[in-house]
């Protein structure tokens, strides 16, 4: 029976606990469900169904692209080699079986723009340097066109060059007078053209000159065969080119020295050779190269009708070693444009190199390498019904500019969006916890519904399945542990004392107690069913307390006899 009564005392202690612990969690989810029911009702209720925001009435994109396409001069890399002659040489002829000599002076101007009232003057001029080392500049013949290719022709009178020579000669009185002799001098004959033309922004007024070298000795003349000479230059973003070629007949005495049917000796004729075309995404090698040719197409996208619409384009070059120097050019000036733009230019790549070595000779600082990027700026100003638009947008080119190589980014294509907005009322898409502001009102509502019923029934099974206060006696051996910690030590039997001992029983355990801390012995505390005994031992002595419950007395009853 005492075994049964132990078993149902533990089972109770058990439960109890469990149920205590459900008690707490159960709390805690309520409260927990019952703060974040009430949080969001009341952010659900505070977010207004309406708010004001930008809406956009037009809605609009500029597009810019560049394209381009590099030019080189023929070569092996390309598989298509000029044969040209080594440099240095030069053909000879023998002075005393020339009977004539005529030159011919052609001259082209190309650009790659449109060009307006090209008028171009020639003047031929032939240079003397004598054998004391002075010079004579002599005007052989002149000419004037009013296009962009003229030709002079003109004689080569070597017996006059000869007598001017004397004639100097003796007026010096550095050699002997009765010299008579042929002399030996360098001729120089030099064409110069002037060339003034419109490009239709600015003027070009340019200079080209082009020698061809002549070497007199006694009896045979040398002729440099650098007969042509090609110039390409850039001014304000425009780029052209000279091209001159000199050419010669002549006329040959009878001679045993060349065969018989041949009575004159001319040049070969030359030929410019024709440019190779390079697209983006090669490497260039400057060498090689002649000139870049670009454009620029700009278009303006708008979801509306547009009144009014007017683009300015700028197209610019910058150089630039960056964070030390940086130069700028313009490639197209402003022009007016109106929808969709397109603007053509010429990028002269060997003269910006030259330009960059220049600068880095002189200041002696920086790498053989530089930022080289081309910069188009466009200025838009449209009229819709809803405002004006007046933006500018801005695309580059960026490239690597080596001693040797030049490199683009495959960057061609940009695009920036815009639109004309104003404030507006508009439904509230604002979202709580992923909720829109309708559905928050619901589900938080339902969640708080939920929540009311489920702390009732936790407060009536709390109610239901309160566990029993414990005994007394328990009761009274926890607020005696807890008030003297450390003092009461719980056994599951009592010492046996040998020999005789004392005992002294207590009427309280407070006065056990205040005993076993002036002896500073621990008090022992067996429990026995209903019966909690404290002992606290000293030598023989024995303090002792006992508390139990004292059996429940049976009322009497009278009981009458019938």
């Amino acid at each position: 029976m005492n075994i049964f009564n132990r078993l149902l005392k533990k089972h109770a202690k058990t439960d109890s606990e469990n149920f205590l612990w459900l008690r707490i969690a159960s709390t805690v989810l309520f409260f927990a469900l019952a703060a974040f029911s009430l949080y969001g009702i009341t952010q659900a209720y505070s977010m207004p169904n309406q708010v004001e925001k930008e809406v956009a009435l037009v809605t609009y994109q500029h597009n810019g692209q560049f394209d381009y396409l590099v030019y080189v001069h023929p070569s092996h890399l390309y598989d298509n080699p000029v044969e040209t002659s080594a440099e240095g040489e030069s053909s000879l002829y023998f002075t005393n079986i020339i009977d004539d000599i005529t030159a011919k002076f052609d001259y082209d101007f190309t650009s790659d723009g449109p060009l307006t009232n090209i008028e171009t003057d020639a003047e031929i001029v032939a240079i003397i340097t004598g054998p004391s080392g002075w010079q004579k500049e002599i005007t052989l013949d002149s000419a004037t066109g009013t296009g962009s290719s003229l030709t002079v022709t003109f004689p080569l009178e070597l017996e006059q060059f000869n007598e001017i020579i004397n004639d100097i000669e003796d007026e010096l009185e550095i050699r002997r007078a009765e010299y008579t002799g042929e002399n030996i001098y360098q001729l120089v004959i030099e064409a110069r053209v002037d060339i003034t033309a419109n490009t239709g922004s600015r003027q070009i007024e340019d200079t080209f000159v082009q020698p061809m070298v002549l070497n007199i000795g006694r009896g045979t003349l040398s002729w440099d065969d650098a007969l042509a000479l090609s110039q390409r230059r850039t001014v304000d973003g425009f780029s052209y080119k000279h091209q001159g070629s000199f050419s010669y007949t002549i006329e040959l005495d009878k001679n045993s020295l060349y065969q018989a049917n041949v009575d004159t000796l001319t040049s070969e004729p030359y030929q410019w050779p024709s440019l190779y075309a390079l697209e983006p995404g090669d490497t260039y090698f400057l060498s090689i190269l002649d000139v870049m040719l670009a454009d620029f197409s700009y278009q303006f996208i708008c979801d509306k009708p547009l009144n009014d619409i007017s683009q300015e384009i700028e197209v610019k070059a910058i150089l630039e070693f960056p964070g030390v120097w940086s130069k700028t050019f313009t490639l197209v000036s402003k022009t007016n444009k109106s929808g969709e733009a397109r603007v053509d230019f010429a990028v002269d790549i060997r003269a910006f190199n030259e330009l960059a070595s220049t600068i880095r000779s002189e200041i002696s600082l920086g790498p053989p390498t530089h930022n080289l990027t081309i910069m188009a700026e466009v200025h838009t100003v449209a009229v819709t019904d809803f405002g004006n638009i007046d933006e500018v947008f801005t695309h580059s080119l960026e490239g690597t500019l080596g001693s040797t190589v030049l490199t683009w980014n495959n960057k061609l294509e940009s695009s920036q969006a815009g639109s004309i907005t104003s404030p507006q009322m508009v439904l509230n898409s604002e979202r709580f916890i992923g909720l829109s502001i309708d559905e928050a009102r619901i589900v938080f509502p339902i969640t708080a519904a939920i929540t009311l019923p489920f702390a009732i029934y936790l407060l009536a099974v709390s109610m239901a399945y309160r566990p029993p206060p414990p005994p007394k006696l328990e009761r009274e051996a926890r607020r005696a542990k807890k008030k003297h910690k450390g003092l009461i030590v719980d056994v599951k039997e009592l010492p046996h004392i040998e020999g005789v001992i004392t005992v002294i029983p207590l009427d309280s355990l407070d006065d056990l107690l205040t005993t076993a801390e002036s002896l500073f012995k621990p008090v022992l505390h067996k429990v026995e069913g209903e019966r909690h005994t404290y002992w606290v031992i000293d030598g023989s002595i024995r303090y002792q307390y006992i508390s139990e419950e004292l059996p429940k007395q049976v009322k009497p009853t009278n009981e009458g006899s019938v």
